[in-house]
């Protein structure tokens, strides 16, 4: 059995394993990423005082919360979780280049606006990876984006805005948590505020 597999099989048991890595160099791509090289070494569940301490303050003092991270995949977002939107530079949106790097994003402040031509305020996403996937919601399939074999159609919130400040604005699309949080609803009340009934979808 792969460490990869043993990892799944404890998640998926509800258990939050203990992993200890080193000699891994970390970069800030899609959050972060770790890259293994061959002096790199991945230990799973260590035997040490750290260790419990760390196993103490999941499973103990904070299980709940990893749960609902984990329910509402929380992890497939770490490029704006991790983020500290106070300690970043604020960029005007006129100097906003075309392209972004995703490992390097923007960081704007200004009004955002509704866009008054949206035609939906939500897709069927993959379950896993949560890109657009043409198919109904709670059909099993195979998603072509992030390869999982297993995964379903999920209703997601999507909207489209306007924002800006002084210097200009910029057209944007908010997915996910962070359109619930704009909207005030959930993915349910989004769905049934559009017009379809949430039953159904």
């Amino acid at each position: 059995m792969t460490i990869e597999v043993e990892i799944t099989e404890q998640l998926m048991a509800g258990m939050y394993p203990i992993i200890l890595i080193e000699a891994v160099p970390v970069t800030p791509y899609r959050g972060i990423s770790l890259s293994t090289h061959a002096d790199s070494t991945i230990t799973l569940s260590p035997d040490t005082p750290r260790a419990t301490e760390l196993g103490n303050w999941a499973i103990i003092e904070n299980r709940a919360a990893l749960d609902g991270l984990k329910i509402c995949m929380e992890y497939t977002n770490a490029a704006s979780n991790l983020a500290d939107p106070d300690k970043e530079t604020i960029m005007e949106i006129a100097k906003v280049p075309p392209q972004i790097e995703e490992s390097k994003p923007a960081w704007i402040q200004g009004k955002i606006t509704l866009a008054i031509d949206n035609e939906s305020l939500w897709y069927v996403g993959c379950s896993r990876c949560s890109k657009s996937v043409y198919g109904g919601c709670d059909y099993k399939f195979h998603c072509m984006t992030c390869g999982e074999p297993n995964t379903f159609g999920t209703p997601r919130p999507k909207l489209r805005v306007t924002i800006e400040d002084k210097t200009g604005c910029l057209n944007a699309s908010v997915f996910g948590r962070c359109a619930e949080k704009l909207l005030l609803m959930t993915s349910k009340q989004i769905i049934v505020t559009n017009g379809i009934d949430a039953i159904d979808y």
